[in-house]
């Protein structure tokens, strides 16, 4: 997971976003869509989530949302898991900064960046359907 952690920040640091954009998902606008998931699924992605979280923790570089979502974005197509990456915008405490985000739900699971869509406004989502 530290490895897919590293190769998502050095992602962020040198690849344009829309060079990016296709390997993440579908792009489906600002809608705040999100698959339903088999119990099994579920699972899975919670065990995502926490791993990632936890490399995250350790890892020697900044390890903010965007690396974490396209490290789960890799381990949920792995397992063929749906989900949803969204990218939203807040204004910061001082009202004249914005402050973006990027989190991860897959059915009820928050994989990464926690209750954000009550934080930020969604301005962007992508999703991936799973195995057809």
């Amino acid at each position: 997971m530290l490895l897919l952690l590293g190769a998502g920040r050095a992602a962020v640091l040198l690849v344009p976003f829309r060079r990016m954009a296709p390997v993440v998902g579908r792009q489906q606008g600002p809608c705040p869509w999100i698959p339903l998931l088999t119990p099994r699924q579920s699972r899975r992605a919670d065990q995502i989530g926490r791993s990632v979280r936890l490399a995250a923790r350790y890892a020697p570089w900044t390890a903010n949302c965007f690396p974490q979502a396209l490290a789960a974005t890799a381990m949920l197509r792995l397992y063929r898991v749906p989900y949803t990456l969204h990218f939203g915008l807040r204004h910061g405490t001082d009202g004249s900064e914005m402050n973006a985000h990027a989190w991860i739900s897959a059915g009820p699971v928050k994989v990464t960046g926690g209750a954000s869509f009550r934080q930020f406004t969604v301005v962007g989502t992508f999703y991936y359907a799973g195995a057809r």
